[in-house]
Parts: structure tokens; C-alpha cells; sequence
């Protein structure tokens, strides 16, 4: 249960995004574990481009195109 949010971190940074538009990274909803997330951004695909994050050997990442 990936959610989507808005263009900044709680800490008013923008974050470095993959290419869905996702990170790891700590929420609101998960404020002690980091979890893999969505923001809007400024550029198409303006919302999630795609379905992550990448799951390669049992270990999940950030996906690259």
C-alpha cells in the first residue's frame, strides 16, 4: 500500500526520486520506518509513472528505466 504526496518532505526538501516517482524514505504514516512512497512532481508523469519499488534477489530498490 503505496501512497502518493505532495512535492516536499517533511523536512521541506524536495526528494531525489526514481523513475516512478517513488523513494524510500519516512512519512507521516510511517515516521520510524522507511518506506517506498510516491510524490507528485513539476514533470510527467506528474503523479506515479510506473509500479515500484524494483524487487531484484529478495531485495527491494529504486527503479531506474
Amino acid at each position: 500500500n503505496q501512497t502518493l504526496y505532495g512535492f516536499w518532505e517533511a523536512t521541506n526538501q524536495l526528494p531525489a526520486l526514481d523513475a516512478c516517482n517513488g523513494h524510500f524514505g519516512f512519512t507521516p504514516d510511517s515516521p520510524n520506518i522507511a518506506i517506498y512512497h510516491y510524490h507528485i512532481t513539476l514533470q510527467a508523469p506528474f503523479t506515479a509513472g510506473c509500479f515500484g519499488p524494483k524487487l531484484t534477489n529478495g531485495v527491494e530498490h529504486m527503479v531506474t528505466l
